[in-house]
């Protein structure tokens, strides 16, 4: 008899432990968080708990749908509350903070990159201040989580290591084909047609175009490159500035591949995550390219000013400078070579396909990497009867990537 109470004892405390509660500890004063059960027992339709803090004491009652509790949740006033699930016998902490400490961490990052110009350390200062806020403002006990709970949880995301291999890779397959002189022997294909001021702007804009995967590479490339000869058609230093920062990264950020895009897949796969949806990042990546109003804009107005060579403001009067008085910059002004002694060996034979067929692989790779996984995952569900959209729209665009920049990298060396 003791035996078999001890057994019905033992698998009612299984089946209590197998219970869920997901709760986050931390969440912003009206802002909804969820509330997840699962695992409940078929007996349980409905669930009552306890919601007490300094500001509310109240009982709330959900109803379950198939042994499971799926819904969300807002509290309106800072401070530590308690949910009391009596029947579960499971409590709960959460804290709630005011909406506008959340502004602080980034305008911190934002203003110490402005004023130290130090990228790596403003934005370990505003990693810190946040584990402040979220570890009770101890600044003892949020350096030590900083080390061991949040930056550890965000090295072993699959998605974030995602971002980590595709952009040491691709940097890989960039650092290669300018040692080779892949990048400036394409470039020197383009400059060929510069022969007076709008043709030089013109073809530091198509430069711009063709150097996509990269905004960095893109602005060393074309900034060294292209300025004896726009110094030799009395361009101005300030115009050339403008025609290489206006085209590096807004291009980078709409090509189909290029270093912004493994970052920019990461946050649209966290944002889906998020709001639950299946959706394949890079197809809502490819959709969101008619929409980026600004770096279509930026790229269409370079073209539409060093086509139509009209200035203004202070523009203008560099412009005039340069071209009346042979001024190509300020008077005054001091400048070094961007480019470290080694980066650019002038005496390379230069060759455009260097750069070109890595480029191409990378291309064609991905599309054939998410061809392949999307018609795999169709196979899966099912699915026989498809088109292109919605093979993208399965395919596993990590993993395409991936594939297609270690090819590219192995082409390249």
């Amino acid at each position: 008899m003791n035996k078999y109470f001890i057994l019905i004892i033992l698998f009612l405390s299984a089946n209590l432990s197998a219970q869920q509660i997901e709760i986050p500890s931390i969440n912003l004063r009206g802002i909804e968080f969820p509330i997840k059960i699962t695992n409940l027992d078929s007996s349980f339709s409905e669930i009552k708990f306890t919601v007490s803090g300094e500001h509310l004491r109240k009982e709330y009652l959900f109803k379950t749908v198939n042994g499971e509790i799926d819904t969300t949740f807002i509290l309106d006033k800072s401070g530590s509350y308690q949910f009391d699930f009596k029947y579960l016998d499971q409590t709960i902490n959460i804290k709630i903070l005011p909406g506008w400490l959340s502004l602080i961490p980034p305008l911190l990052a934002i203003l110490l990159a402005l004023l130290i110009r130090e990228v790596m350390v403003s934005i370990a200062a505003g990693i810190y201040i946040g584990a402040i806020f979220i570890y009770d403002f101890n600044p003892f006990t949020a350096l030590m989580r900083m080390a061991d709970t949040i930056l550890l949880n965000a090295v072993i995301d699959k998605d974030h290591m995602f971002i980590i291999l595709f952009t040491l890779m691709i940097g890989g397959v960039v650092g290669i084909i300018s040692r080779n002189g892949g990048t400036i022997g394409l470039a020197n294909q383009i400059t060929k047609l510069a022969r007076n001021a709008r043709s030089g702007m013109l073809a530091s804009w198509l430069m711009g175009l063709a150097i996509f995967f990269d905004d960095y590479a893109n602005t060393l490339i074309i900034g060294n490159m292209m300025r004896p000869i726009t110094d030799k058609l009395k361009i101005s230093r300030e115009k050339l500035a403008y025609i290489v920062d206006s085209t590096s990264a807004p291009i980078a950020s709409i090509a189909l591949i290029s270093t912004w895009i493994g970052y920019e897949l990461g946050l649209i796969s966290d944002g889906l995550n998020l709001i639950g949806s299946t959706e394949s990042a890079y197809d809502v990546f490819i959709q969101t390219l008619p929409f980026r109003f600004y770096p279509i804009a930026a790229l269409f107005f370079v073209f539409v000013v060093a086509y139509t060579q009209k200035d203004f403001g202070p523009m203008y009067a560099a412009e005039k400078r340069s071209r009346l008085k042979g001024q190509l910059f300020k008077p005054g002004a001091e400048f070094k070579d961007s480019l470290e002694d080694g980066e650019t060996n002038r005496n390379l034979k230069t060759k455009w396909y260097n750069a070109a067929i890595q480029i191409f692989v990378i291309l064609f790779g991905t599309i054939a990497g998410l061809y392949y996984t999307g018609v795999q995952s169709l196979c899966e569900q099912n699915i026989a009867d498809y088109g292109m959209q919605q093979t993208i729209s399965n395919a596993d665009s990590f993993s395409a990537l991936l594939w297609a920049c270690l090819l590219a990298s192995a082409v390249a060396g």
